[in-house]
Order: C-alpha cells, then structure tokens, then sequence
C-alpha cells in the first residue's frame, strides 16, 4: 500500500481474508476492522481506474507497447512470476509469461528470480526497442506515464482527467523510470560529448546542428531529465548558445521586439546567466528607444517618448545606460527642451566612468558630436520661434534681422538650410504686404495715405538692405521715387501731428504707442533725406526739431514705463509694510516726479497707491498699539476682541473722511495679513508674546470666558460663605444653660455649612510623591482653591481680575478652614458631654424611681438639664420628682400608720 501497488495489496488482502474466512467467520470480521482503511483505498483505487487507465493505454499505444510481454513483466513484475509459476497440477497459468521468465534466467538451474532481478533484467531488454522509438512519442508517454503514477511536476493537459489512485499507479511509474533511462542514454550522453567537443568553439556548429541539440536540450529540460547540476550545465550551454544565435539574427534585422522575447525565454529558464542578462538588458533598450523615436517622428507624441525612456531608465539596472541619456538627449531636442538635452548629454560622462578606456573614447566622440549638432539646433529652433512670434506681433524687419544675424551667420549653426528658407519666405511675405499697402495707401490720395505708403516703402527698403538686394532690383526706390513731388506736405503733416501730441490725456501704453508711431514716420522722412534733400529742404529744420522733441518725450514715457513696471514689484510692497519703511518707494516717486508727467494716470495712480497704502499701514499699527495696551495693562478682552474683528474689514473711509481710491477690500486683506507678525501682545501670565492677529483674538476669547467662570464661581463661593457665616453667627448667640444637644447640632450646622463652602471654593487634585520611608511612589489628594469647565479642566489664572478672584478665594478658604477647625473641636468637646452625661438605664430608672432618697433622682435631672433630651427614654427623667414625691408621701403614710415620728 505505501508504494502503491494497489494490486498486488489487493492480491494479499484478498488471499488473508479468505483464509481467515475459513478458520472462523469471526476472525474475518476482526481482520476486517483492522483493515478498514486499507479496504477502503483499494477499492476507491478500483473505482477511480477507468480515466487513469485509458491515460495509461494511451501512453503504452504511443510506444506500442500494449501488448508487449516483457513490458509487462516490467511493469507488474510480482504478477508476471505469479502467472509464469508451474502449479501443483504441473500447469502453467500463463504460458507467454513462462517463456521470457526462463529466457532471463542465467542458466536452468538458477533459482526463480525474485520481482526486482525481473525488472532488471527485463528493463535491459526493452531498452533497446524503446531507444528505437521516436523522441516526441516517448515524450509523450513519459508525460502521461509521470502523471498517472502521480508525479506532481506534470501538468495535465486539455482532456486528461483529475488525478487519482488507480490499479495502474505503480506501474506507471516503473514505465516512466524506464523511458527516463532511454531519453537520458540516447539523448543526453550526445549532448555531453558535443559540449565537451565545442565548448568554447560555439561558432564551429552549425546552425542546423545547434538547433538540434537545443531542441533535445528543451525536450529534456521540460521532461527534467537533467538531474545534477552538471547535467543542467550541459542544457544551459546549449539552450543559451542557440538562443543567443537567434536573437542576435533579430538584432540584425532591428527586430528587437523579437529579440527581447528570445532573452526573456533564455532569462526565463536560466536567471543569471550574465550573456543572457547583458542581452536582454541591450535588446530592451534599443526596443525601447525604437518605440520611442516612433511615437515621436511618427506619432508626434514627445511626451509620451520621455515617460517610455524614463520608465525604462529608473529601473535599478538600467540607470547606467547612456544610450537610454542620449535617446532622452534627442527626444528632448524635438521639444526644444536644450537645457534637458544638455543635461542628459552630461549625464554620459558620468555613467560611462566604469568602461574601458576605448569605449569612453568612442562613447565620447559621439557625444560631442550630439553636442554640437544640440548646439546647433538651439539656435536654430529659438532663431525660428523667436522670428515667428516677431512676424505674428507684425515685426517684419525685426523677425528678418534676428535669421540673418542671429541665426544663419550664427558660427553655431552647421546646417542654415531651413534658416535661409525661413528669410526668403519671411522677406518674401513681407515685401509684398509692404507693397500692397503701399498701393492702398496711395490710392487713398490722402495725406496719412501718403505718410503710411512712404512709411511702408521704407521698411521695404530696409528689408532689401538686409538680404542685400541689389541696387537695380529694389523696388522701395521706384517707389519712392513716385511720392517725391509730395514728401514735403506729408513731412509737415507729420510735424503737425508731433507738435499736437499731448500724453497725459490718454493711458501710458496708448502715449508710447503713439509717439512711438510719430517718431517712427519722422525717422521714415529722416531715412530719406539723403536721397530727396532738395525735396525736403524746406522742412528740414522742423522734422529735425520734431524728432528731437518727440524722441524726449517717448524717452520719458519709455523710462515712466520702466519705473512704473520696476515700482510694481510685489517684494517692494511687502517690504515697505513689512519694516515700515516706504523710503525707496518714494524714490520711485521722485524719479517719476522728475520725468515732467505727473498728469499722466499712472502716475496720480502710483502717489495715490502710496498715499493710502501708508494710511492703511499706520492704522492697523495704530490698532495693534491699542490691542498690546488693552491686553496686557488694562486686560479690556472684550475691546481686543471686538476691535480686532471689526479692523479685519478695510475701514469705509480714509481719515480725511474721503474714499478709498486705490485701496480696496483685498488690498486692506492683504496688508493687514503681512502685518500679522506685527501683533505681538505680551502674555504675563502665558511667559510669551502673542503673535498675530488670529492667536490674539483667540486668547482674548479665551481670558474672557476664563473671567465669566471666576465671576460665577466666585458668586457661588459667596453664597456659601455667607451661609457658612450666618452658621457660626449663630452659635456665637447660644445661651449659656442651652442643651448640650443642641449646642452640637448648631455646631454641626457650623461645619457642613463650612465644608460645603470649600468644596464649592476648590477642586480636588491628584499629585504623585515619593515616599522616603518606602521610596515608592504614591499618590496624594490635595483641595485646590479654583474652577473647573465643563470638560472638567481647570480653569487657569490669566488676568489680574482672575488672579484677584483667586486671592479672594484662598483668603475665604482659609476662613472656613477655620471654621471646620473650630466646629470638629466644639463638636468633640459637646460628644464628649453628651457621653458622660450619666442617662439611666432601664434598671437604673427602675430603681430610682422606687426610692424616695433624692439624690439619685437629682443626678439625673442634673444631667439632663445640661445635655437635653435626644430621646423618648430619656424624656422619662422629667417624671422622676413626682415619682419621688409619691415615694416620699407613702414614705410618711407607712411610718404614721406603724407610729414612727
């Protein structure tokens, strides 16, 4: 059973319980308990059988070898030499198993061999007819001999059944140790003398060889065959060395897809192989790079390109790679991101430390010749954009001179292909939106027509001076020399224009504009001077004059510009309200003040803004002055809270009881936060300045609620203290013959009254101490003048008010301290009457009243006159003078009657 020759246990069983039936039915059924579980796994065996055994026989068919008797023998060797025995009649129950059992034998007379000498000999027999077998058929039937004989590293297939115990368990298994030893002798020995024959002379085999050896070494590897590490050795080198044929064919063809799946195989079945490893790390790399130069000269996806890379790069054995740098160099460059592509570019040198000295040299060579092309590239994509936004903001001659100046005669730039297209085509647009105005603008007739149609021909003229055109080709001159007759009237309309110009009636930018636009006609008629000075003569002087004139004043709205702009500096601001010093704030002023523009609306804007926010800072600071003084020295919480609530919100009028102007609710917001740190109210009783203007309001929040619960304990504390006194008043008026009872009670009064006031007066405190006769620590409740919230906190001392309050306290603590002293002693001294006081008993009673001698009757209405009645027993003393009046009286009666005196 523990090997699982389930018929060969049943044969056994089967044999002793007949047996054992025949000797005694009862014997039987004891046997059979005993062997419950064992019954149980055979016959489930016998049940579970049909899919093993059509699994079984599909695997004997695959070798043919279902009806081969050795194969038998082999497989169920116990039953082959039960079946070939000579039985007690000289008959033989199964002749064509007698045959081979004999033929195994070494001579006649040997003794029968016994099942394992019959696997043995019988294995050696067959195989030599496996061998003969095909590879992929005793593959196959080693897999479905493995997995009904339960082998657990087979997997089953699409239409085996779920394993189970069966009659052909063992027998598989001997099935498949058999093909194993056939595999492993006419498969793997030739692998072993090719490894010994060509490792280290890999490339000597040939394609269609290696190929073949690496299939037998697959075939046994899956099959695990290769049982030593030796033996997996041999595999490895096969497996690898063809793999690494195969992948380096896909990296040829730039396949590197495919070549990544080959390493990932051989990186699969054989981790930590460093050929493999560096392969796989190299074809990744170069996959990666193919994808993602496609996403961006393809796909126009740049972005994306950089995540691929980067995701790739922040893998831990991938972070030295500097083709994956400059792979992030040139996708960086597409984006016109040069500090990134440079940055990369460095990074090379850095992760390329470790290689040998050529490959440096190489690596180097290549990298420069990346810089200088990135260099290159740089001018020429900024160049570009930077031409294009000039020409969008309608700056023709400036976008023309930046290609040209900047760009094509740039040293840098290798390759002027598509800066040379882009000033052709510039000047090409240019010329002709110059031309088309001109035209325009002369048809008009008018004399701004004849201002702008000369101005145009000048810029053109300007563009032709820049691409050098040749003399005889320009077109600005013909032109201009169209308009001679009426240069002169346009000059004067233009000087006209210059001496109306007036800047403070419109906004800044609107006055730089147009006098920007007025000087710029003057230089047009300056520019051609020289070519029409006869024609110009007259107004020569004025235009001179004119240009002076308005060069000033653009001058001085251009530096207004600048101040206003400079003076607009957030940190200026900050700074000014943060120290209190507006001093360079108003230089700006006087700068400004010293451009002769103080009417321009920039300027009024720029003193007002300065004037308000000065108000604005002295206020508050003026408020947070008021807060530190109500605070600190008069503790008017109240005030501090209001005031700094209502001061949150920008006041509605200035202190001239005018407008805010410039100032308004978020720029009021805005000051009053930088001057946060400004509010530093000293805290006495907290040994820290408050600061800001949230962490005051919270803490005069906070005092004055504090002063509300003082206020009302202290008028608790009052109430009980008066009570407390009303008590003691009380017993100071006791009359000198009052009942010693009644002394007490007025003194018990004295003391709950009393407690009662310094319990409402304090709250209990748990403190820890050590206690030095024991040095262990314990705990000790001691009574605290003070309040508690409702969270049951107490309620700290933080103001002069409170502290007074605490004062008081303590003072009227220590009152009734004094009054519970004198109460308990009054109180011990009264019991201690009260106990000796002498009460009769009931006997004493009884006897006292039966006696007509006064003296004990006398103690006892002594003693009750001075400690009052506290019960009904006791009022009976007051019956004891007429019971000794009556005693006395039948005293005299008895002596008359017996004649006694």
């Amino acid at each position: 059973m523990e090997s699982d020759e389930i018929p060969e246990a049943n044969n056994i069983l089967s044999a002793t319980l007949n047996r054992e039936r025949e000797r005694s039915p009862e014997r039987e059924n004891i046997l059979r308990n005993r062997l419950v579980r064992e019954l149980e796994l055979v016959q489930q065996a016998i049940r579970s059988n049909k899919p093993m055994q059509e699994l079984y026989d599909a695997a004997c068919d695959a070798l043919n070898l279902r009806d081969s008797v050795p194969f038998k023998a082999l497989t169920s060797p116990s039953f082959a030499l039960r079946q070939s025995r000579v039985g007690a009649d000289g008959e033989v129950s199964s002749p064509e198993m007698r045959a081979p059992r004999q033929s195994l034998k070494g001579s006649p007379k040997e003794v029968d061999l016994t099942p394992q000498e019959l696997t043995e000999r019988v294995a050696k027999v067959l195989l030599a007819e496996v061998n003969r077998k095909g590879m992929d058929e005793r593959l196959k039937a080693l897999r479905l001999f493995r997995y009904v004989g339960g082998d657990k590293t087979q997997t089953p297939q699409d239409g085996w059944a779920p394993y189970t115990l069966s009659l052909r368990t063992a027998e598989a298994r001997r099935a498949a140790r058999l093909l194993s030893e056939s595999l492993r002798m006419d498969i793997f020995q030739p692998l072993v003398q090719q490894y010994a024959d060509f490792q280290g002379k890999e490339n000597e085999l040939k394609d269609e060889i290696l190929h073949k050896m690496a299939e037998q070494a697959k075939a046994l590897r899956e099959a695990y065959l290769l049982e030593t590490e030796n033996e997996r050795a041999v595999g490895r080198w096969v497996e690898v060395e063809w793999g690494k044929r195969l992948a380096h064919q896909e990296e040829k063809r730039s396949n590197w897809q495919g070549a990544v799946s080959i390493w990932k195989g051989l990186d699969n079945h054989y981790p930590g192989v460093v050929a493999v490893k560096r392969g796989l790390q190299n074809a990744r790399i170069q996959d990666t790079i193919n994808r993602a130069y496609y996403m961006v000269h393809n796909d126009h996806k740049g972005r994306d390109a950089l995540a691929l890379l980067k995701a790739l790069q922040a893998e831990p054995d991938m972070s030295n790679s500097w083709e994956l740098n400059l792979a992030l160099a040139e996708t960086y460059e597409t984006l016109g991101e040069f500090d990134s592509a440079f940055g990369n570019l460095d990074q090379i040198e850095r992760v390329t430390g470790g290689l040998d000295a050529e490959q440096q040299k190489e690596i180097r060579a290549q990298v420069e010749r990346k810089r200088a092309a990135l260099e290159s590239q740089q001018v020429v994509y900024t160049c570009i954009a930077d031409a294009k936004n000039k020409m969008t903001a309608g700056y023709p001659i400036e976008a023309l001179r930046m290609v040209i100046q900047e760009g094509i005669e740039n040293p840098k730039v290798t390759d002027p292909t598509s800066l040379q297209d882009l000033r052709d085509d510039i000047f090409n647009e240019a010329s002709q939106e110059l031309l088309s105005k001109t035209k325009i603008e002369q048809d008009k007739g008018t004399g701004e027509g004849k201002i702008q149609a000369v101005i145009a021909l000048v810029d053109l003229q300007t563009l032709e001076d820049l691409i050098g055109q040749p003399i005889a080709k320009r077109r600005s001159t013909t032109g201009l020399n169209r308009l001679r007759n009426d240069l002169a009237s346009v000059a004067s309309t233009v000087i006209l224009a210059a001496g109306d110009f007036d800047p403070t009636t419109m906004p800044l930018m609107q006055a730089i504009s147009t006098a920007s636009a007025i000087s710029a006609q003057l230089q047009t008629f300056d520019n051609v001077t020289n070519v029409f000075n006869a024609e110009l003569e007259p107004v020569r002087e004025k235009l001179t004059r004119s240009r002076r004139n308005i060069a000033s004043i653009l001058s001085n709205l251009q530096t207004l510009e600048k101040t206003l702009k400079d003076s607009e500096n957030q940190s200026l601001w900050e700074s000014a309200i943060l120290t209190g010093d507006f001093e360079i704030l108003k230089q700006y002023l006087v700068r400004i003040n010293k451009l002769d523009l103080n009417e321009m609306p920039e300027v009024r804007a720029f003193d007002k803004r300065l004037s308000e926010t000065q108000e604005a800072y002295h206020y508050l600071l003026n408020v947070i002055g008021q807060i530190r003084h109500k605070f600190s020295v008069e503790e008017d919480f109240g005030f501090v809270k209001d005031e700094i609530v209502k001061n949150k919100v920008q006041p509605p009028y200035r202190e001239n009881t005018q407008a805010w102007q410039i100032i308004h609710a978020k720029e009021y917001e805005y000051i009053h936060s930088l001057l946060d740190d400004r509010v530093r109210v000293p805290d006495v009783y907290g040994r820290n300045d408050l600061v800001g203007w949230q962490k005051a309001l919270e803490q005069a929040e906070e005092r004055e609620k504090e002063l509300e619960l003082w206020q009302e304990w202290e008028r608790k504390c009052y109430q009980n203290m008066d009570s407390a006194e009303r008590a003691v008043k009380v017993t100071e008026t006791q009359p000198v013959d009052m009942p010693t009872r009644n002394k007490k009670m007025d003194w018990e009064k004295v003391l709950e009254a009393a407690q009662l006031a310094i319990s409402a007066l304090t709250y209990p405190q748990v403190e820890k101490f050590t206690d030095l006769s024991d040095a262990q620590e314990k705990t000790r409740t001691t009574l605290v003048v003070g309040v508690r919230d409702i969270r049951d906190v107490p309620v700290p001392v933080r103001s002069k008010a409170v502290k007074n309050l605490e004062e008081d306290g303590k003072r009227r603590k220590s009152i009734a301290d004094q009054w519970v002293h004198t109460a308990q002693t009054q109180i011990e001294a009264l019991q201690a009457i009260l106990d000796k006081r002498g009460f009769p008993s009931a006997d004493e009673f009884k006897t006292a009243t039966s006696q007509s001698d006064w003296d004990p009757p006398r103690k006892f209405v002594g003693a009750r006159r001075e400690a009052g009645i506290t019960n009904e027993n006791e009022r009976q003393v007051d019956t004891l003078p007429k019971c000794w009046s009556r005693n006395v009286r039948k005293s005299r009666k008895k002596d008359l009657g017996s004649g006694s005196l």
